[in-house]
């Protein structure tokens, strides 16, 4: 019986090229490797691997909420997190840029 927690060169290789590189979401690696989701965030963990930050357009923040959109649906649209839009509102608003 083959043992599962053994990696191919090729399937580390993959991994290291993407999860690095927000434009992959951890799942569409995971199905191409054919692993679980829990598996992608073990081997990455265990090779050192950091995700990269994504950052937040303020302006398509500043938009979207003049037009009346939640917080919540500014996140969804722009693929953020709730706490990224609001930390984007605050720096906004530190900086005396427009917010709605």
């Amino acid at each position: 019986m083959a043992n599962a927690n053994i990696c191919t060169r090729e399937e580390l290789d993959f991994l290291s090229d993407t999860y690095g590189d927000r434009s992959w979401h951890v799942s569409e690696i995971a199905n191409e490797l054919g692993w679980t989701v829990k598996k992608v965030y073990a081997k990455a963990s265990y090779l050192g691997l950091k995700r990269g930050r994504r950052r937040v357009d303020w302006k398509a923040v500043d938009r979207l909420r003049r037009q009346g959109m939640t917080v919540r649906g500014v996140a969804k649209q722009l693929g953020c997190s709730r706490g990224a839009v609001c930390g984007a509102l605050r720096n906004m608003k530190k900086r005396g840029a427009s917010c709605g």
